[in-house]
């Protein structure tokens, strides 16, 4: 093991040392965490390593939102929610949740998080063709036999939608590729607790392993979307505007 790892883990221990001596510091003193906290103003509390968290401009740069996705709110709202996974890295990377409860709802909501992400992605998507076949605030009226037109995105299902993005050509996925993401939807879909029809607390499903798989299966959604952008084939997806001739 390298000596700066040593060092690094450490220093992991000096600084749980310290937060435990906090608490107990508190709990001496009659502070009733975490009901009651100490007032302590926001300069006073710990802040973030500058820098650890990405900027907005890095994601929208790294995922290459303008082009892919047209709506800006869209665009926005999935920038900062990818500014959170960072966030919640430094949190699975730092602390162990070891077997608490609480481990299994951060990793529900995590995951869940990031499931969110991949959706917004692909739907931004399909709605930045989508809007390319509106004429006068409606579709197209050559939309039946254009190879381009797609639907709106709340039009198709979770599956429908990946099958709608692949025969369009804009991203091809394998099928492992889309019974993982299938599989995550599932996850994120069971986000109300009273219709979930077991324990959130005991269900293996939240933990590390599918929050690890999830950030992998984002992270192949941004490659896919940006590689087509480099297609030919994609090209001609997208430039298919308002500009330029319908398909007959």
């Amino acid at each position: 093991m390298p000596d700066w790892l040593n060092t690094y883990k450490a220093k992991l221990k000096e600084a749980e040392r310290i937060l435990h001596d906090c608490e107990t510091l508190l709990r001496e003193n009659g502070i009733d965490c975490p009901i009651q906290q100490p007032p302590v103003a926001p300069k006073d509390k710990i802040w973030l390593p500058s820098g650890y968290i990405r900027t907005a401009n890095h994601f929208r740069r790294a995922y290459q939102l303008p082009p892919s996705i047209h709506d800006l709110s869209t665009r926005n709202n999935i920038a900062y929610a990818l500014q959170f996974t960072d966030f919640l890295s430094y949190i699975v990377g730092r602390f162990n949740l070891g077997d608490f409860t609480v481990g299994n709802v951060f990793y529900r909501t995590a995951t869940a998080h990031v499931v969110s992400i991949i959706e917004s992605i692909l739907c931004g998507l399909v709605k930045t063709v989508h809007d390319h076949c509106i004429r006068n605030e409606a579709v197209c009226n050559k939309a039946s036999s254009c190879d381009y037109y797609l639907k709106s995105p709340n039009k198709y299902n979770f599956s429908q939608l990946l099958d709608a993005i692949a025969d369009h050509g804009i991203y091809q996925f394998s099928d492992a590729d889309k019974a993982t993401l299938l599989e995550l939807k599932g996850i994120r879909d069971r986000f109300h607790m009273w219709d979930t029809g077991t324990s959130d607390f005991h269900d293996d499903q939240f933990d590390v392993r599918n929050y690890n798989k999830a950030m992998v299966a984002l992270h192949q959604v941004r490659d896919e979307v940006i590689n087509a952008f480099r297609t030919r084939q994609a090209q001609q997806v997208f430039g298919c505007s308002k500009d330029t001739p319908q398909p007959a």
